[in-house]
């Protein structure tokens, strides 16, 4: 069918006009601002950069001084006499929850338990928020905060005068903190999630305490002396500190530290270590000859804000070499020598585990354990192999059980407990035969810390010229010692962190105690490793910028004429370019200034912007103040309905009169407010209003105005020349000097909030909050390509015309080769093959090229909020008014998009009879393979993290490709009047083998939908105000919240499951329903039976295939199709499976038509006779039956795969006899392209079978049906789409 056969671009020109302006959007725009005239001097001379450089350093500070009082806060309330909470029940219920072993009971025990701890979560809140503490945790969150709370603690604490000057600096810009105090006030949450103040009490400490007060009572039966030691060193009874509601005592950070100094010991005043209890319960078990049991009580977490605290190699990330260096060396020394701050010991982690991993065998073999995830790691350390302990595991649990249970060999490699002991293994290894000795591990332990010790050499040396700004990723020598010494020890971790503990096994406390002890410091080479190797192997550049406020707190906050003086912002454009004016603060212009002067000839156009800022609340304001009383003398009945919101459609006193009389009244006000003369209001007739919002609405909509003024250029000149204005350019690469073209979207957007079709029809509003910004060069030595040299294009065009990158290596070796730096000789023999090609362009550099110039100069930036629709009505249901639109439509078409298995994306467009319209592999867009480029990149970035390199970035290659690929399938939507199909990555489904991974694919659907909340179909500027381009954008998705409240259906965008999208004929709804389990049968019972239920196993012998007629009503299935009798066909196409070679899973051609041949021919079985072949089934042998299972399984798949294909070969046959293969379709070529088709085809589904008209709201809407699988594939097989 040609492409255009139901549907041309002609007739799509209208197709979504009932979607423009369906509710407002923000957008802010970004551009880069250029000083103009003496700017710059003045902004420097006047210490505007440095001031707000300061204040950046002043938030830090003051940051960390609000989170003190938080601290001081939280303490103070949670040590008051009202913290006494009664925490029986909730250690009853916890008794009763452990000591409970009926299922049902548990369940509900457990569900008593998490509502008596949600209980407790709200008492603890209503601590804080009770009468003696609402009014300063109000202030925590309030301008007092900077205003009176932090000088007033201070002045408690005796600040620092840099303290009190940093928090000074914020008196008129407390607006800073809004975001952080929103973070904190988050602590106080009674809801149980992470880092709150009411979790970390009932959810985390508490377990602790209760644990720890059961230990207690068996510490004092097992090891009564010890407890009696520490009650003479803490002169007191133990006893009281271990009851259930003396953990009231601990809620506060002073109080868990009391109580974690009772367990771990304290210092005196004489600076005396006094053991506690844990170090006498030590002591104690030492001197135990039975060893009965080591005990030890966990100490408890510290309190909110207070764990930022401890000493931890766990920091964010290292803000220069310094800190990096200096952490490193403290790592150092640590795993060298440690104290053990309970028993006073002084200790080499290394050393200790090494000698730990020694003689293991002196402790309890049956009480370590391994995971079942690293027994293939512990069979590496041991034998040199990953299989052998696995194998092992294998062997043993086949005699154990049997075959019959038909478990694959990775599940008997894995067979048993989700741990196993060493004793286990030891078991496992002589029923096999195989010798081994545990020391090895202790010896590789041993070679692994000297080759640590070695790669230490030099490190200090390197270490010791780091500063606070030097860059050390320059220095290989620095990155290479670095790098050496890191990865030993991680080496090293990766072996001694093989054993698992877990609280349910009963483990060696012996062995353990010292382990986990070691380990607790070792395992900080994890965020060591990771954040030192971020830091040298990061770009040279840094894209940080702060924010710049030129001396106001509330700098471009809003434009309207009558603030500007305090706003200190004004927009100016002239000869077709846009300004930035900002006054100086200190040196403000005349107010006679920046005044109109229509007699100029040469002159800036000065914005003149008024607005009626929330209707709702400004006409209110004006009408009802203290003046507006005066001026506009309302009724004494008006003003008191106006009080009882008479007015209001939701309230009870609604009265529509009344309502009316109010609309009457605030018209006289708008037409008679001499500030609001510049606004043109068309109002309705007031019988026409159904409530008050209708009013607003339209007296929004006629509340915005935007003028120019005239302001003669010497004015401008002479402002900025003394000071009085800093004026800016707003500057993007469409304002370039020579710039061809259109303008890009956001250019469009800024220009057309001036343009004459907006201002006499507002669709675009310009907002408050605009921001400027600054960043500082960060390149100070660019990589250059200077005149005369050559460059080589990094894509190269292959015969069929698709460009595809040049691998980075040969681009350098043939860049090096074009500057004369490398002889053609030294060239690889990759490099040469690329060059023989003739494909690789070298071009002579004509402009001297600036790598990342960006980067190299000091820069201004710009952030303008707009709101496009700003006056619309915002219906929130975008997504019926789709459905009623698609409706009994039989004009639109469906585009489904897969996330494919050899392409990144494929899309597939059909009309409502199934007729593929076109179909798109997005692997190359435009002729570029992005495909092949993303891998390419992706290697290149792994290599460069392997030998920590700069990383190039991989981000802004996906986000242009996905850009890209947004707009083909806006393109096809308009083009094909379509609505758009995806996969719902909600579900449970999982692809394992997806060329896209999913984050990508969220990203591309949520850009999707940001392209689709406003799409402009043209950028042709002399027709903005037309549907479909600038000012009349369609609305086609609805406004992205998250992935999880996305749904079925945005706007015009739907949401399918993938099942089976890959795995079934399109010709005929065929798929495999047999259960997986009857498919594995290695039971030789079982597997006869499976073939025993078949209707007939034959050999068709004038067709040469043999066939499997089956009924899927004799076995259990999970969905009941329309069509039960199916004939399974071994027809001659190629078909693969999955084979296990060299240890690795490799897909390879099976002809599985001559394999039955020979595997019958071998089973002495007469097959070419057409006979039914059920009852010499039952007569094989085990293998026999196992191969023609995996033979059938095999016939089965649909998919199949191959090292350099994807395809879909259908064992059915359809109406006419054809089987489908997309080897031979003429439309379908690949796996991709099926499923892509079929997920346009369950949008198909969706537009014609699942809307439905909901009477009771009188509107359509998608009716799911909990069966979805199940009907989709009785669509498919019946197909009523082709009747």
């Amino acid at each position: 069918m040609s492409i255009h056969a139901s549907c041309g671009y002609q007739q799509m020109t209208t197709i979504f006009d009932d979607f423009i302006n369906r509710y407002s959007l923000s957008k802010t725009l970004r551009f880069e601002l250029k000083p103009q005239g003496k700017t710059l001097d003045w902004v420097n001379e006047r210490g505007i950069i440095q001031k707000d450089v300061q204040r950046a350093q002043d938030y830090k500070v003051v940051k960390k001084l609000i989170d003190e009082c938080h601290k001081a806060f939280i303490d103070k309330v949670l040590t008051s006499e009202e913290a006494y909470l009664d925490w029986q029940p909730l250690a009853s219920l916890v008794d009763m929850y452990r000591e409970e072993k009926e299922p049902s009971t548990r369940l509900t025990i457990a569900s008593s338990l998490e509502k008596e701890k949600a209980a407790m979560r709200k008492k603890i809140v209503a601590l804080f928020k009770n009468e003696d503490n609402k009014a300063y945790l109000k202030a925590l969150f309030s301008k007092d905060l900077i205003l009176k709370v932090l000088p007033e603690y201070l002045r408690e604490h005796e600040g620092t005068p840099e303290q009190f000057a940093a928090v000074q600096s914020f008196n008129k810009f407390t607006s800073y903190f809004v975001g952080f105090n929103t973070v904190r006030e988050n602590l106080y949450s009674d809801e149980d999630k992470a880092s709150t103040i009411a979790t970390r009490i009932v959810e985390e400490n508490f377990t602790k305490f209760y644990n720890a007060c059961r230990q207690y009572s068996l510490a004092k039966q097992t090891y009564p002396d010890a407890v009696i030691k520490t009650e003479k060193l803490l002169q007191q009874n133990l006893d009281q500190y271990f009851e259930i509601n003396a953990y009231n005592n601990y809620l506060s950070q002073s109080g868990i530290e009391q109580f974690n100094a009772i367990l771990g010991g304290w210092v005196d005043i004489d600076g005396n270590k006094i053991q506690g209890l844990n170090e006498c319960l030590n002591e104690a078990y030492q001197q135990d000859v039975d060893k009965t049991k080591r005990i030890h009580l966990e100490p408890l977490y510290k309190q909110i804000l207070s764990d930022r605290e401890s000493k931890s190699f766990y920091i964010e990330a290292f803000k220069d070499d310094k800190q990096m260096a200096d952490t490193i060396i403290n790592f150092t020394k640590a795993i060298r020598s440690t104290l053990n701050e309970e028993t006073g010991e002084i200790y080499s982690p290394l050393s200790k585990l090494s000698n730990l991993f020694l003689h293991i065998e002196n402790y309890d073999l049956s009480k370590i354990y391994v995971k079942k995830q690293n027994y293939t790691k512990l069979s590496q350390k041991m034998f040199g192999s990953w299989s052998v302990i696995p194998d092992c595991i294998a062997r043993v649990a086949e005699e154990a059980i049997g075959p019959c249970e038909g478990m694959k060999k990775k599940d008997r490699q894995s067979w048993g407990k989700a741990f196993l002991s060493l004793s286990d293994i030891e078991s496992v290894l002589a029923a096999c035969s195989v010798e081994y000795k545990w020391d090895v591990l202790g010896k590789t332990a041993l070679e692994l810390m000297r080759a640590i010790d070695f790669k230490q050499d030099g490190l200090y040396s390197v270490l010791k010229d780091a500063t606070t700004t030097s860059y050390l990723q320059q220095n290989r020598r620095a990155l290479g010692t670095i790098k050496n010494y890191l990865d030993a020890v991680q080496d090293y971790y990766h072996l001694v962190i093989l054993f698992s503990s877990d609280q349910n096994l009963d483990c060696d406390t012996d062995f353990y105690y010292e382990y986990l002890e070691c380990l607790n410091v070792l395992s900080a080479i994890k965020p060591l490793y990771n954040k030192t190797r971020n830091r040298l192997s990061k770009k040279p550049y840094s894209d940080e910028k702060f924010k710049l406020n030129f001396d106001s707190p509330v700098l471009a906050d809003g434009w309207d004429i009558s603030q500007e003086r305090t706003k200190l912002t004004i927009i100016l454009r002239k000869d077709g370019k846009y300004y930035l004016g900002i006054l100086a603060a200190g040196n403000k212009p005349d107010k006679d200034a920046l005044k109109d002067n229509p007699s100029a000839d040469d002159y800036y156009e000065k914005m003149e912007y008024k607005l009626i800022p929330n209707p709702f609340m400004q006409l209110p304001k004006v009408a009802f103040s203290k003046k507006g009383l005066e001026t506009y003398k309302p009724s004494e009945s008006l003003v008191e309905g106006y009080k009882a919101k008479k007015h209001i459609k939701s309230n009870v006193n609604f009265d529509l009169s009344f309502c009316h009389e109010l609309i009457d009244f605030f018209k006289t006000v708008c037409l008679s407010n001499p500030d609001w003369s510049v606004f043109d209001f068309k109002f309705s007739p007031t019988r026409n209003y159904r409530d008050i919002s209708e009013f607003y609405r339209e007296v929004e909509t006629s509340g915005y105005s935007v003028k120019f003024a005239k302001v003669a250029t010497s004015e401008i000149d002479e402002l900025v020349e003394n000071g009085s204005l800093y004026l800016f350019q707003i500057y993007n690469s469409d304002y370039a000097l020579g710039h061809h073209g259109a303008f890009n979207l956001h250019t469009l957007y800024f220009e057309n909030l001036f343009s004459k079709a907006n201002l006499k029809d507002s669709r675009f509003k310009l907002s408050g909050g605009a921001e400027v910004f600054y960043r500082f060069a960060s390149i100070t030595n660019p990589t250059t390509h200077e005149v005369g040299e050559k460059v080589v294009n990094r894509w190269i065009t292959l015969p069929n015309g698709t460009k595809t990158p040049l691998p980075e290596s040969v681009h350098g070796e043939i860049y090096r080769f074009a500057n004369g730096k490398l002889d053609k000789d030294k060239l690889s023999d990759q490099a040469r093959k690329y060059l023989d090609t003739g494909n690789v362009v070298i071009k002579d550099v004509k402009q001297r090229i600036i790598k990342d110039r960006r980067f190299t100069e000091d820069k201004f930036f710009l952030h303008l909020p707009i709101t496009i629709n700003f006056a619309s009505d915002n219906n929130n249901y975008l997504n019926y008014a789709v459905c009623e639109y698609l409706y009994d439509n039989p004009d639109v078409n469906i585009i489904g998009i897969d996330r494919g298995e050899r392409c990144m994306l494929h899309a597939t467009v059909i009309n409502q009879k199934g007729e593929i319209l076109e179909q798109r592999n997005l692997n190359v867009i435009d002729g570029y393979d992005y495909h092949a480029k993303l891998v390419e990149r992706a290697k290149e970035r792994d290599e460069q993290r392997k030998s920590w390199q700069s990383v190039d970035g991989i981000k802004n290659l996906k986000n242009g490709y996905i850009s890209q690929a947004v707009k083909i399938v806006t393109d096809l939507m308009v083009e094909y009047n379509a609505i758009v199909v995806m996969e719902d990555l909600n579900t449970n489904f999982k692809r394992n083998r997806a060329c896209i991974d999913t984050q990508t694919y969220q990203k591309f659907e949520k850009m999707l939908i940001d392209k689709l909340n406003y799409l402009v179909v043209s950028k042709d500027p002399d027709s903005v105000d037309e549907n479909g381009k600038t000012l009349r954008g369609y609305q086609l998705a609805n406004k992205f919240e998250s992935f999880e409240m996305l749904g079925k259906q945005s706007g015009f965008i739907f949401y399918v499951s993938p099942w089976h999208t890959q795995t079934i004929d399109p010709s005929t709804g065929f798929i495999n329903l047999f259960p997986y389990k009857e498919l594995n049968y290695s039971n030789e019972k079982a597997a006869k039976n499976f073939f025993s239920k078949f209707e007939k196993i034959s050999f068709n012998e004038k067709k040469n295939y043999f066939e499997f007629a089956f009924d899927y009503s004799k076995f259990e299935t999970l969905y009941n199709p329309t069509q039960l009798l199916w004939t399974a066909c071994s027809t001659s196409e190629e078909r693969s499976n999955y084979v296990q070679k060299n240890g690795r899973w490799v897909p390879e051609k099976i002809d599985v038509n001559k394999r039955l041949k020979d595997l019958f021919e071998q089973a002495d079985i007469n097959y070419k006779n057409g006979n039914d072949l059920i009852e010499a089934i039952q007569d094989m042998s085990v293998p026999q039956v196992k191969e023609l299972l995996m033979l059938f399984k095999t016939l089965m798949m649909l998919h199949y795969r191959t090292n350099d294909k994807d395809y879909v070969v259908s064992p059915v046959a359809n109406e006419k006899g054809e089987f489908f293969s997309t080897t031979s379709n003429s439309e379908i070529h690949d796996a991709d392209s099926v499923s892509s088709y079929c997920v346009a085809l369950k949008g198909l589904q969706y537009a014609t079978e699942e809307i439905v008209f909901n009477e009771e709201k009188e509107r359509y809407q998608l009716a799911f049906s909990q069966k979805q699988n199940e009907l989709w594939l009785n669509w498919m097989q019946t197909k009523p789409f082709l009747s």
